[in-house]
């Protein structure tokens, strides 16, 4: 052992060292002085030997600098000095779903599901011939008026002159004692503003070519066969079932409680107006219901069902208003044009439930909307694709791999979009994002997936995965060259990261939000570089498992 090390032994050892006698005449300090004056001295001497000290957690640096600044066993925002600078999620305000759609005609029957409340229309059941299941029904409902007794034509009540037509009659003159026998018999003797009323039973179809009301019994119980076509501005048609190759409406025409079963669909041709109320429409082997450019076509409390595409509007404008778009194997809808949905239920087989292609000069509004994808279908579907510029409120996007695809401008408020496989919503690259009090809950792998150069600004979202499962790979993915701007935000429970930053120049404005209960609370990929400045301020982190902040 050296000298120097024994001199410094002896050095440390009291018994080396005897404390020296007090000088004469020196006074002896007395004990508790001596004690009050290490108690007051003792914050400064243990600052000079870098000792623990305590400082009151009252600023926004010491809590969210990760040390127990006050030595009280609580790290900053789990302080409950740190509340003042820290964002809880008590502000956050979610999707505003009720009321849900309803008016006087026709109600969509919705119901509370957890928190928040949701519009929810009840699940499909197997309707008997002749009945659709509606979004406002929570039970079948019958298309058009119950059918009359026997033989007996129903009584209508208005001054209209009427034409009566019973399938297979002789000898008729067109009276309600005498009816014609065929549909072009009557046709031919009506004018324009008569009523044709057909019995019950099986007619072959006409060219309509003159503008009448086309009338039966009930759709139940009056069939029209064959191949219909409206050649006439201003026909009505009402209380029909039409099995035909096709219906074709080349003037205006309005329809109401009419099932049309076409195998090539109906077809609204260019520039032409029409409605139907109260109808149903199925077995289109391609596409259901085919609107030409500059048509008009709005449907309200009505079904359309199968074929590869339900609805198709080129270029057109759509108007659907408590409408079921159920079981279409490539599209639900497909729209060029102006679209406008208040109340709509779109339930695909396959492919995209709705694909909205609106320029920016067309007004695309979807107002409690419901899009559910079938369960297990999920490779290549999509619940909602905007290609141009869109609004959407009060709406769920249920399953498919990706819940709404951005490949334009999406304004999204008061909505939930859950349980997608692989992104709640993807903004493709260049596109453009703004959601307000909006729900992603139990997304697969992404909840928000903002594409190369998009754009993403939030307001009240709450982007979380199942708590403690970690359902939801990252809450918030955003790559190179993207921004993202989000304020009072929720990113939790999710089970790779709460956001997920990838690649360079990437644009971040965070303001009073949490991270919180994640894997990882930010995960830094592929020379991610964000300040901390960008990260921390005014955002809080809390119980983020193996780190806030991690590069990978």
């Amino acid at each position: 052992m050296s000298s120097r090390l024994a001199e410094g032994d002896r050095a440390r050892d009291p018994r080396s060292n005897p404390a020296p006698r007090p000088s004469p005449g020196r006074r002896r300090v007395h004990p508790i002085l001596a004690l009050a004056l290490v108690l007051a001295l003792a914050p400064a001497c243990s600052l000079s030997l870098g000792l623990p000290t305590s400082e009151p957690e009252e600023s926004l640096r010491a809590c969210s600098n990760g040390i127990d600044d006050d030595l009280d066993g609580e790290v900053d925002c789990a302080d409950p000095s740190c509340r003042a600078f820290c964002w809880d999620g008590s502000a956050l305000r979610g999707p505003m779903m009720t009321p849900c759609f309803t008016d006087d005609a026709h109600a969509l029957a919705f119901s509370a599901f957890g928190s928040p409340t949701r519009c929810e229309p009840a699940s499909e059941v197997a309707c008997p011939a002749g009945a659709h299941l509606l979004p406002g029904a929570e039970a079948c409902r019958r298309v058009g008026d119950a059918c009359p007794d026997g033989d007996a034509w129903p009584s209508i009540g208005d001054a209209r002159v009427t034409w009566y037509v019973r399938p297979g009659a002789t000898g008729g003159d067109g009276s309600e004692d005498a009816p014609w026998g065929s549909l072009r018999e009557a046709l031919d003797a009506a004018s324009a503003g008569d009523r044709v009323l057909l019995g019950a039973g099986t007619f072959d179809a006409a060219v309509v070519d003159r503008a009448v009301e086309l009338r039966g019994v009930c759709a139940g119980g009056t069939i029209v066969r064959g191949t219909l076509h409206v050649e006439a501005p201003g026909v009505e048609l009402a209380e029909l079932t039409v099995e035909a190759e096709s219906v074709a409406v080349v003037a205006g025409a309005e329809m109401h409680g009419v099932a049309i079963e076409a195998r090539g669909g109906l077809r609204v041709e260019d520039g032409v107006r029409a409605s139907l109320v109260g109808s149903r429409l199925e077995r289109g082997d391609a596409v259901v219901v085919d609107v030409g450019a500059e048509a008009r076509l709005e449907l309200v409390a009505s079904s359309v069902r199968g074929g590869d595409v339900g609805i198709r509007s080129a270029g057109g404008a759509l108007a659907l208003r408590g409408v079921a778009v159920r079981g279409t194997r490539e599209r639900g809808i497909v729209a060029e044009g102006a679209v406008s949905m208040d109340g709509a239920l779109l339930e695909p087989t396959g492919g995209a439930a709705a694909d909205v292609r609106c320029d920016a000069s067309d007004a695309c509004a979807l107002d409690y909307v419901v899009v559910r994808a079938a369960p297990g279908l999920v490779e290549g579907t999509r619940g909602l694709v905007v290609r141009g510029a869109a609004t959407v409120t009060h709406s769920v996007f249920t399953g498919a791999e990706i819940g709404v695809e951005v490949e334009g401008s999406l304004r999204l408020e008061d909505s939930i979009v859950e349980q997608a496989d692989r992104a709640g919503i993807a903004v493709s690259p260049g596109a453009a994002l703004v959601v307000t009090r909006t729900l992603f809950f139990d997304n697969r792998f992404r909840a928000l997936s903002v594409g190369v150069g998009a754009s993403a600004t939030l307001l009240d979202v709450e982007a979380r995965g199942i708590a403690r499962i970690g359902t939801t790979e990252a809450c918030v993915e955003v790559f190179e060259g993207a921004s993202l701007g989000a304020t009072s935000f929720l990113f939790g429970a999710c089970g790779l990261c709460g956001m997920r930053l990838v690649g360079p120049e990437i644009e971040l404005i965070l303001r009073d939000g949490m991270v919180a209960q994640n894997a990882r609370g930010v995960c830094l990929v592929e020379g991610a570089s964000p300040t901390v400045a960008e990260l921390t301020s005014r955002v809080t982190y809390l119980e983020n498992g193996a780190g806030n902040i991690v590069r990978e």
